[in-house]
């Protein structure tokens, strides 16, 4: 099955990239995909990450953002349900007491429709 995404935001044809969470079969609720990037240093207070999401239809999960140190998972972005039909950028402040991984992870919702 292919997504509804014809283009990525950055490029806007068909040579972009993006990450992509199909929630059809054989897919269940609550099955969850992780991608966790590079070890970062804590030592810039001034770290900003921006990335660009899709989250459009019916039954739409949840996509969660992580700072991951070696003691835990510091849960940054929240988001679930329909977001809107258009890539949306976000920005988050990246801040640590310790070196730090981020973490994208998502979530099959409801329904064969909810693909982030």
């Amino acid at each position: 099955r292919s997504c509804n995404f014809s283009s990525d935001h950055t490029l806007r044809d068909p040579t972009g990239h993006y990450l992509y969470l199909e929630s059809s079969f054989p897919q269940a609720v609550g099955d969850a995909a992780r991608v966790i990037g590079p070890l970062l240093s804590r030592r810039s207070s001034q770290c900003k990450m921006r990335f660009y999401y899709h989250m459009s239809g019916d039954g739409i999960g949840t996509l969660s953002v992580f700072t991951k140190t070696e003691e835990r998972l510091h849960l940054l972005l929240n988001l679930s349900g329909d977001q809107g039909n258009y890539w949306q950028m976000k920005e988050l402040q990246l801040t640590s007491s310790a070196d730090f991984q981020v973490v994208f992870e998502g979530n099959v919702g409801r329904s064969e429709k909810g693909d982030i």
